[in-house]
């Protein structure tokens, strides 16, 4: 079986910002983000989430034409969760499930063109 990184078919942005989680059981966990794509982000967090669970995400997102900040917020599906040592956590992939366009545009505005 593919893991989460074997399956991306966007190109990334590596982003270091803070992002919360919150579980569908209301726990709301901190990390920081790994990298980005219009498809989904990767997220360091101090504990494992179960593959295939939906969450919610809130991050901020600087548009890279006039450097304004996009806040926005993203249910996602956990695509794979695993322990990161270089980053002293679990790297959490994710899949979008849904994407506003301001947010689309900010992340598109760091990306490279196809």
């Amino acid at each position: 079986m593919d893991s989460g990184q074997e399956q991306r078919r966007s190109s990334r942005w590596l982003l270091r910002t803070p992002v919360n989680v919150a579980l569908a059981s209301g726990r709301m966990l901190r990390g920081r983000s790994f990298d980005i794509s219009t498809g989904g982000l990767s997220v360091i967090c101090q504990f494992a989430i179960a593959v295939n669970s939906t969450v919610q995400v809130n991050l901020v997102v600087t548009h890279a034409i006039g450097g304004k900040g996009v806040a926005f917020a993203s249910r996602c599906k956990v695509i794979d969760c695993v322990f990161d040592g270089r980053n002293n956590g679990f790297r959490v992939s994710m899949q979008f499930l849904e994407l506003d366009e301001m947010a689309r545009a900010a992340i598109e505005s760091h990306l490279p063109e196809a």
